[in-house]
């Protein structure tokens, strides 16, 4: 019957019956004053069975129902005891123990079973879970770590870029020194020579090539410091000396073509904690391409030239910088891009396009 109506669950559910089924055949034989309950309880365990194997949802519901024909049951026992004697309620309560033990044995066993293999799968997906979350953690540390390389290389590339341009300029801030040096020299010679070399002038000749060797090391230890690797260290610093140390970079450009820089600098701003270095190359980057915006804006009167405004002030617990330039401006269609690493509207040979975009990162 299981079989033909079951067919699905036919296997899984004739197990039970059959067990239960050679159990009670015995029992039947043996006792035939306890063939109806024998019989009952056997249809009993049997629906239950099936039941419990083709609806599994059913498994609690079901138990209620049955606990109502297990009372008649034991009232049947009763009676046996009173009517047919204690023996014949040994028979029946052990027949009882037997059928109903193997039931709820059966159930409990299929209900662990069905527990352990949910835990073991429920296990394995945890595992397959922790092993892929471990994947991905060393995947996206080790494309941070490539990333920050790339970030300090394109930085070093920007800060290379800035100094290619300063070249002339830097170059005339050295050949000034070493001129002053070479023709207070050239005097001590020509003193010398004449016979006319007095001590005291010697003296205060050799303190005036030392000053000019100290402005030329300064020069030199300036741009050597500018050059240097990005560091992460943020110490504090005067962010108006900063700006005047970044202007001596780029003064000779700016003047080169006809640019004139306007401080309003407040001396009552508070330090910053900040990398020296970066927040430099941030001004630079900044007013190198007010000066190309300047120069592509062109001046037709030659008493109006460029200007660049640099400006600083605190409020609350702030302090700001600002930089304004009289040159062309930014296109509102482009200005969601100015950003972007390697993005530039100036000729090839006038720009890199990574400016703006180290500057960006290093606000």
């Amino acid at each position: 019957m299981v079989r033909h109506h079951y067919a699905h669950y036919g296997r899984n559910a004739s197990v039970p019956v059959y067990v239960l089924s050679l159990l009670s055949l015995p029992l039947w034989a043996l006792f035939p004053r306890l063939q109806a309950p024998i019989l009952l309880v056997l249809h009993l365990v049997l629906y239950a069975s099936m039941l419990y194997t083709v609806f599994p949802a059913w498994r609690d519901p079901v138990t209620t129902l049955l606990m109502a024909p297990i009372i008649l049951i034991m009232l049947y026992v009763i009676v046996a005891f009173t009517v047919l004697g204690p023996v014949h309620y040994l028979y029946s309560a052990g027949a009882m123990s037997i059928i109903l033990s193997l039931l709820l044995g059966y159930g409990l066993r299929n209900r662990i079973s069905g527990l352990l293999v949910h835990f073991k799968a429920v296990n394995e997906l945890n595992n397959t879970l922790n092993q892929r979350i471990s994947r991905m953690k060393k995947s996206i540390e080790s494309s941070r770590r490539i990333i920050l390389e790339k970030d300090l290389e394109l930085y070093q590339m920007a800060r290379h870029a800035s100094l290619a341009e300063l070249t002339t300029g830097i170059a005339h801030e050295l050949s000034q020194p070493l001129t002053g040096i070479k023709g207070i020299a050239q005097n001590m010679i020509d003193d010398i020579n004449m016979e006319e070399f007095e001590n005291l002038q010697a003296v205060s000749e050799l303190m005036r090539i030392c000053a000019l060797v100290d402005k030329s090391s300064n020069i030199i230890n300036h741009i050597r410091n500018f050059s240097k690797k990005r560091t992460t260290g943020k110490n504090l610093i005067d962010l108006n000396k900063v700006i005047l140390e970044a202007i001596d970079l780029i003064n000779l450009q700016l003047k080169k073509n006809s640019i004139d820089l306007m401080f309003v600098l407040d001396e009552a701003i508070p330090k910053i904690y900040g990398d020296k270095i970066s927040i430099e190359q941030l001004i630079v980057n900044i007013i190198l391409n007010s000066k190309d915006a300047i120069m592509e804006k062109g001046f037709e009167s030659i008493e109006e030239n460029g200007t660049v405004r640099i400006s600083t002030f605190s409020s609350d617990d702030n302090v700001s910088m600002v930089i304004a330039d009289n040159g062309s401006g930014i296109s509102d269609t482009i200005m969601h891009k100015i950003w972007s690493p390697f993005f530039t509207t100036k000729k090839r040979d006038h720009g890199t396009g990574i400016g703006l975009s180290i500057s960006s990162k290093i606000l």
